[in-house]
Order: C-alpha cells, then structure tokens, then sequence
C-alpha cells in the first residue's frame, strides 16, 4: 500500500505566541481525491478494464542474463493491475483520480515551541497518486518574530532593565516586563552596571514538557548627559566628600563672591580684581598693549 508524500510550509508567529502557545491556521495545497470521481479517474457510469501489459497482475517479470527474474511494478497501470479506457477519463482530473487542492489546515502551537523547529500535522499532506493509501503528513517550520524586551536562550529569558543613577545608588523599585504583564522589583542600595537579579520561574516552559525556565534581569545605569547648576553643585560637594577635600568656611565663600550690576535682562556678573592684584597688572597691560598696537 502506498503512502502519500510528505509536505512542508512555513508559519510566521509572534513571541508571545511562542512563550504562551497558540492555534494557527495554514493554507496548503496538497494532492487530494478529485471530487468529481471520488478518486477513481473515472466518468461516472464506466469501468475500469484489466491491464494488457501485466495481465492484472500489476508486476511485470524481465529476465536478465544468465536466466535470472526480476519483478517490476507495471508502468501502464502503475501496479493496480487495471487501466481506465480511452472516452473513460474523468474531465477534471484527467482520468488520474487525483487533483491539487488549495485548503486551510488547524496547526497547535505548543508553548515554548523554538525558532525553527518543525510541527507535524498527520495524515494532511498528499494522497498516493495511485491505488489506495495514507497521505503523508504536513510539516509545519515555525518562525518566530524576536521580542523587544527580552531574548531567549532555551528556557530561560533575558531582559536589560535601565535604571537612573540615582536609583542605583540609592536603591528603589522598578517596573520590570514578565511574560504575565509588568511586575514591581526592589533593587538595593549600590547596584552595579551589569548586575543580574534572577526572577524564579518566570520563563518559558519547554516545548516538550518540563519546568519553567527563569528570568534573568541585567540593569544598566543611565548617566545623565546634562546637570542643573544645583544638581552639579550637589555631586561637586559628594565627589569633594569621598577625596577628603575640604569644603571654603562660609566668609571665604563670601569674600569670593563677585559683584554685580543691574542689565535690562536682569543680573549680569563680572569679576572684580583688586587695584594691588596681578589681575589688575595683567588688565592695565592689556591696555597699554592695545594704545600702542603691540
């Protein structure tokens, strides 16, 4: 009994649809039974007749040299043993009993089904193209679309979570993307870039049963590309803390202040050098150096 051939199609899914499973639907087009004829390439009415070549027998015997037999299916009725006369042909199918279909096929997707793996579907690939038989099987290569948030390795997942500076040092909570919707992490104090925080069972489970894989969280600190004059004023007195140098006493600070006078726009600052001061030298020599074109 011959069996059908096999088939092969491709399906696009989404990641989520990977990780979580789905149901998908494939448009093939598998040799089938013609309707017309039901598979027997015959007009309706009219009857096969007994193959002259083989005599039914659907095998023809050739002798070979040195007296030796050899069987082979029969060409003229592939090894069915009869043949459809001339006027007997089906119209649709030519008399063969077999015509290419187009049809739409139910695939089950299990979770944790793999970029490129390969799904069978039983018995909906081709029908035998003679006699009777089973079709063969379709198969199914999956390809999965990759995810913005997180990258697969077997059954665990991978996710870069970024994180200010300040909650770096500090410490806080953060919202982190699960396969279930986002959930709330604690981070401590003194976190470090590139350091992992693992979430238990929070991967993919394996295609062909097993655990669930985990969640694997690496954060990345974001430094700010600009500072406010408070904010850099701020990290100034941290970094002066942690080198152990010392910060101006406050009259210090005050005696170095420069004045100022009043513009239309508001408060413009400049420098003042007192008269016994280098910079005062160095301004007078300017001067001078300007007057006589040097």
């Amino acid at each position: 009994m011959a069996r059908g051939a096999h088939i092969e199609t491709n399906i696009n899914i989404s990641f989520m649809e990977a990780c979580k499973g789905a149901t998908k639907t494939v448009k093939i087009s598998p040799v089938t039974n013609c309707d017309t004829c039901s598979g027997t390439g015959l007009k309706s009415g009219a009857k096969r007749t007994t193959c002259t070549s083989c005599g039914g027998s659907g095998s023809q015997t050739f002798v070979i040299n040195g007296g030796f037999q050899m069987a082979n299916t029969c060409r003229s009725c592939d090894g069915v043993g009869s043949t459809i006369p001339k006027g007997s042909q089906c119209s649709p199918c030519g008399g063969m009993g077999r015509v290419r279909s187009s049809k739409t096929v139910s695939v089950n997707i299990p979770a944790g089904v793999e970029d490129g793996m390969s799904l069978r579907v039983s018995n909906a690939g081709d029908a035998p193209i003679s006699g009777k038989g089973p079709a063969g099987d379709l198969f199914v290569r999956v390809r999965v679309a990759p995810s913005k948030s997180f990258v697969r390795q077997g059954s665990n997942l991978y996710h870069e979570a970024r994180i200010p500076m300040h909650t770096a040092l500090l410490g806080g909570r953060v919202r982190v993307p699960t396969l279930d919707g986002e959930v709330d992490v604690r981070i401590p104090g003194g976190t470090q870039q590139g350091e992992e925080m693992v979430l238990k069972g929070r991967g993919v489970p394996p295609a062909y049963g097993g655990d669930k894989g985990d969640l694997f969280v690496a954060f990345s600190v974001l430094l700010p590309r600009s500072l406010t004059k408070r904010q850099r004023e701020l990290l100034q007195q941290y970094a002066d803390d942690v080198e152990g140098r010392s910060q101006p006493s406050q009259k210090t600070s005050e005696a170095k202040k420069s004045p100022s006078k009043e513009t239309d726009n508001g408060t413009e600052s400049f420098t003042h050098y007192p008269p016994t001061s280098a910079g005062w030298i160095s301004r007078k020599w300017d001067g001078i150096r300007r007057l006589i074109g040097f």
